[in-house]
């Protein structure tokens, strides 16, 4: 069965000597295929609800987990794929999931979970708050303890979902960071949120480096160039 055959694939071991790269190259084709294959939606989305949860399992197969866990929600909700269970529970049972992962601090799990929560936010019952999303994003974006990388990417989502809480952490980072990738995302939430207040606030910034003036002179341009 061709379909028993992809999800075993997931699933095994790596043979001893296996060039990791391309393992997880294969392995991410092989989701892929999954999911086209697959018309059972429900079944898919607790397939990689299991493999994302896993402590044991390799986390870059656990991240590719959630990135098809994300495409699988937007099938879930949109309802034109059949599913043996519940669409709704399945549903809710991956953003529950979700939910779950985006407090770890493994990798970018954390951050991978979050893209997926804001895509889907205010589309199923569990993410109907948009504001959920958005205020876990960005307590997570504060907390000083988090990796790096998972503080740029739940910044980044506070400031997509309009949250104007992302000003206010923007600058606490600004203010208490010199780290180059997580002031750049700051300056990239001021400009998604920002206002002529900020742009005064922006021009009174010195700047750590030339990239950084770039990125304030960008902020700057597109906050004064719509209405606010």
């Amino acid at each position: 069965d061709k379909l028993l055959d992809l999800y075993e694939a997931i699933l095994a071991q790596p043979a001893p000597g296996t060039y990791k790269p391309q393992h997880d190259a294969d392995i991410n084709g092989i989701m892929d295929q999954l999911c086209s294959s697959e018309t059972d939606s429900a079944r898919l989305a607790k397939f990689f609800v299991e493999v994302m949860l896993d402590p044991g399992r390799d986390v870059v197969q656990r991240d590719y987990a959630i990135q098809h866990l994300r495409v699988v929600c937007r099938v879930l909700q949109d309802g034109k794929r059949s599913a043996d269970g519940d669409l709704e529970a399945a549903s809710k049972m991956a953003c529950d999931a979700l939910f779950e992962v985006v407090p770890e601090n493994t990798c970018c799990l954390a951050g991978t979970a979050l893209l997926a929560l804001a895509e889907i936010a205010g589309r199923a019952p569990a993410t109907a708050d948009q504001g959920v999303v958005s205020r876990l994003a960005l307590e997570r974006a504060r907390d000083a303890q988090a990796d790096e990388g998972i503080r740029v990417t739940a910044l980044l989502v506070g400031a997509q979902m309009q949250d104007p809480d992302a000003l206010t952490v923007a600058w606490q980072i600004l203010d208490a960071n010199d780290q180059s990738p997580l002031r750049l995302a700051a300056i990239s939430a001021l400009a998604a949120v920002g206002n002529q207040d900020t742009v005064e606030r922006l021009n009174r910034l010195g700047a750590a480096d030339e990239t950084e003036r770039k990125a304030l002179d960008a902020a700057i341009r597109r906050i004064s160039g719509r209405k606010t």
